[in-house]
């Protein structure tokens, strides 16, 4: 094995001359055939040793045919590994570590972990595929796919069964005496069945679609916590009942030509139940157990016709959330309103004092306890605008207290009782009994008009109908009295005949004059001629023509015969 040393001194050059010249040549000589510029050993392993210590050093050898480049980093002094090995052979080269370059040019053998695309191109499920784009494959190309979901994977999937059992609807058309639907739910079958009605009304003109539950429960033996509802043509009636030991349902037709269709599904399970469907009544025998069930009607435009069908038969309308748009009557406002000082949102009536009101415009009835007129300035009113008639009505007494609160009817000084007459005037509770009745002093500035007084008038009356005052009969008069009627004065004679009068009457009239003022005058008086003799004389009857006047005097004779006489203008006459 050659080696070769290097090494300097101070004299640089001429120590590598000597090296090569006194060193190397011999060396060379010995190790190497040099002819026609050949490094050979002849036939044997040759290399070249390029060192420069331990795990540092590279040996090129010729070996095997093979040309090896090896170094001699690792832990054992003197042993070197291939780095790259050359067949001189097949001129392939083998590297120990990767190779990196800008680009290979040539074919690759191996594996690469990436390539642009595929030298040749494959078909996939016969779809052409190098690499460079992506293929869609036909779900027909494929071979031996599975016949099952299981075969795919799938094992939570309902089976052909399941599903043909779950899409099946069994029903008839135009059944007069109704759908006998005949399930295969056992008497014994605890369950919890839902029965859906789908058809065509025909006539109805709304298709059909009703929700049937009921539960046959079996320690009970029967069928309960039934109910119904029409989302469509409203049915008026289904029936439950046990019949050969199974569940049956029974629907009426209601109109010509109705199609129904029935599917029954037993709580969570997606088969339908039902059996079969047949055009026929309710089974005159051997039903047991049977239920009427009558279906709500839900709501749509034909059917909507009560509030309660919105709520829960209260009357209000529930909802969890805020209801968009406007509603015409709410149970409260979302923000409290403020009437005349008083909070208001509608869950509760409001009372109190009413603040901040200028005026008030009532088109019906104000209903209030107490109405109180405040006011800043000394006059304080209520006003009634109308220009025609204002009406102050009351249900029973109305009563006016003034100079403060306090009540009842002793207080009043003005009540306007309910059996329509009125009181002025407080300090009685008595009702009063005259259309008006004052308590107390009355006084009118002006005329008083009115059909009847009764009671003392004090003052001057140009008439009365009846008088305090009597007229008495006095000396030789009767009659007389009270002056509430017409009273007649009459003369006592002393005699029967009232024409005579007693001799002792000191007085009848003052003068004739009198006489004829007062307008006395009787008819048929006695003229025939008076007697001559002596008598004394008394006047009876005193008669008057339009100018003169007349006394008849009656008279005693001395003889005690009656005798009477007429005197004219003071003077007698026979």
């Amino acid at each position: 094995m050659a080696q070769l040393n290097a090494g300097t001194d101070t004299t640089g050059r001429l120590q590598t001359a000597k090296l090569l010249n006194d060193w190397l040549n011999p060396k060379l000589d010995t190790k190497f055939d040099k002819t026609g510029g050949r490094l050979t050993t002849g036939t044997g392993d040759v290399n070249i040793e390029l060192w420069r210590g331990t795990n540092a050093s590279w040996n090129i050898l010729n070996s095997g045919g093979y040309l090896r480049f090896q170094s001699n980093y690792t832990t054992v002094v003197g042993t070197y590994f291939d780095v790259l090995k050359l067949d001189y052979n097949t001129g392939n080269a083998l590297f120990k570590g990767n190779v990196t370059a800008p680009t290979f040019i040539g074919a690759l053998t191996g594996n690469a972990s990436s390539a642009t695309k595929l030298q040749t191109a494959r078909t996939i499920a016969g779809v052409s595929f190098n690499g460079t784009a992506n293929i869609n494959i036909p779900f027909a190309n494929l071979s031996s796919k599975p016949t099952t979901l299981a075969g795919y994977g799938i094992t939570d999937a309902y089976t052909k069964a399941e599903v043909d059992g779950l899409a099946k609807y069994i029903g008839g058309y135009s059944y007069s005496n109704g759908f006998l639907i005949k399930t295969n739910v056992a008497r014994t079958e605890n369950s919890m069945l839902v029965l859906h009605i789908k058809g065509n009304s025909y006539g109805g003109k709304v298709p059909i679609n009703t929700l049937v539950q009921v539960y046959n429960y079996v320690s009970s033996d029967s069928i309960i916590q039934t109910g119904a509802l029409n989302n469509g043509y409203a049915i008026s009636e289904v029936k439950v009942f046990y019949y050969n030991n199974l569940v049956y349902f029974w629907v009426p037709q209601q109109t010509s030509f109705m199609t129904m269709t029935f599917q029954l599904l037993k709580a969570e399970g997606q088969v339908n139940r039902v059996d079969s469907v047949t055009n026929a009544a309710v089974p005159a025998s051997g039903v047991e157990k049977m239920v009427t069930i009558t279906p709500r009607t839900a709501w749509f435009e034909d059917t909507l016709t009560n509030v309660s069908q919105l709520s829960n038969d209260s009357g209000y309308i529930t909802a969890s959330a805020s209801i968009t748009g406007n509603a015409a009557t709410a149970t409260k406002l979302q923000t409290a309103r403020t009437i005349w000082g008083q909070s208001f949102d509608g869950s509760a009536n409001i009372t109190g004092a009413l603040t901040g009101a200028t005026t008030g415009t009532f088109s019906s009835t104000l209903s209030a306890n107490r109405i109180v007129v405040t006011s800043t300035s000394n006059e304080k009113h209520l006003e009634f605008s109308r220009s025609d008639y204002n009406y102050i009505t009351s249900k029973g007494h109305i009563g006016f207290v003034t100079g403060g609160t306090a009540t009842g009817s002793a207080n009043q000084q003005v009540w306007i009782h309910s059996n329509g007459n009125t009181k002025i005037g407080a300090g009685s509770s008595s009702a009063p009994e005259y259309t008006l009745d004052v308590n107390g002093t009355g006084r009118f500035i002006g005329n008083v008009t009115a059909p009847t007084f009764v009671g003392a008038l004090s003052g001057n009356a140009t008439s009365a109908t009846n008088l305090s005052r009597s007229v008495l009969a006095g000396n030789g008069l009767t009659g007389g009295g009270v002056l509430n009627a017409d009273r007649t004065l009459a003369l006592d004679t002393g005699y029967t005949d009232s024409r005579y009068l007693r001799r002792n009457i000191t007085r009848l009239v003052g003068s004739l004059d009198d006489v004829r003022t007062s307008g006395m005058q009787a008819a048929g008086a006695d003229t025939t001629g008076v007697p001559s003799g002596h008598y004394d004389y008394s006047p009876v009857l005193i008669l008057q023509s339009s100018s003169d006047r007349y006394v008849q005097l009656y008279y005693n004779s001395w003889g005690g015969e009656n005798q009477r006489a007429w005197m004219r203008g003071g003077s007698s006459s026979a």
